[in-house]
């Protein structure tokens, strides 16, 4: 007797016990006879968005109508269960690159407006947070460079720093002394233990 395992609707997202082998053979992908009459007769597409409320016009949030997982909808294809707003975005502007992450500019997990989603990483998240104002812990994420309010440097001095000492007439306590630096900071700046990525995002924009 083949072995049962628990698999995912692809249509309802309810749970259903099934054969694995049959599983393995791209069977009983949804629950019911029901639900496998949906699959074949509407597309991927057209499901994801008939779950999105888009009334409210292009520039305006689309919240996500149906299941959630803290706050972000929960949409289930092909036996997963993903995330609503990234099925979005992959759906209108492709793959999201590795290492990246599919975020909201508006600070509002259930949308699936793509107008309002875009490929970034967890620093830019939490910068994006903070500017909304939505920050709730006691710590501020990780500020690199001019993002840091306690930075006595920007970018182009550092690019001076780095620039000068480059050159072989300046010793690290010359330009630290001028720059209005510790010997350590500017030895750090100069050998890129510091100030190695400006950020994606900027928020004094």
């Amino acid at each position: 007797m083949s072995a049962m395992i628990d698999c995912i609707c692809i249509i309802c997202g309810k749970h259903h016990i099934a054969p694995a082998r049959k599983v393995r053979l791209g069977k009983y992908k949804t629950c019911s006879h029901r639900c496998g009459r949906l699959a074949n007769i509407v597309p991927t597409e057209q499901r994801f968005w008939s779950k999105v409320d888009r009334s409210a016009g292009p520039d305006a949030c689309w919240p996500w109508l149906t299941g959630q997982n803290r706050g972000y909808g929960c949409f289930t294809n092909n036996g997963q269960n993903l995330r609503a707003h990234r099925f979005a975005y992959e759906l209108t502007k492709g793959p999201i690159p590795d290492g990246l992450d599919c975020l909201h500019t508006c600070n509002n997990p259930p949308c699936c407006n793509p107008a309002h989603l875009y490929a970034g990483t967890a620093l830019d998240n939490s910068h994006d947070t903070i500017k909304a104002g939505h920050w709730k812990g006691n710590v501020l994420p990780p500020m690199p460079g001019e993002l840091n309010p306690k930075a006595k440097l920007t970018w182009v001095q550092v690019d001076e720093i780095r620039s000068l000492y480059a050159t072989g007439h300046h010793t690290i306590a010359e330009l630290g002394r001028q720059y209005g630096v510790t010997r350590e900071n500017t030895w750090s700046i100069v050998h890129w233990y510091t100030w190695q990525n400006r950020p994606a995002l900027n928020l004094g924009e």
